[in-house]
């Protein structure tokens, strides 16, 4: 079993650090070499559309949001949300 800590990669680095390769190289790789489902959060929708027309066309690979992906809805009941399952779908994010 793996460790949560294995599923999830974060980048940070300054401007033209190569951020967008490594992510764009190691989210292919995952999905074309490892037939992982990979799940890639961006930080606004505009940054998940650039990041969508670097990526090749797969069904292992989802670009979103990360509102979008963690489908964050105000609740009647704060208190008693519970985050939907639908990132236990992804290997990797």
């Amino acid at each position: 079993m793996q460790k949560a800590s294995a599923r999830y990669v974060h980048l940070s680095g300054l401007p033209g650090c190569g951020k967008t390769e490594a992510m764009a190289y190691s989210a292919h790789c995952l999905a074309t070499d490892h037939g992982l489902h990979v799940a890639v959060a961006c930080p606004t929708g505009v940054l998940a559309s650039l990041y969508s027309e670097r990526l090749p066309e797969t069904e292992h690979i989802a670009v979103e949001s990360i509102h979008s992906l963690l489908k964050v809805a105000l609740q009647q009941d704060p208190a008693a949300y519970m985050p939907p399952g639908r990132l236990r779908s992804y290997d990797a994010f």
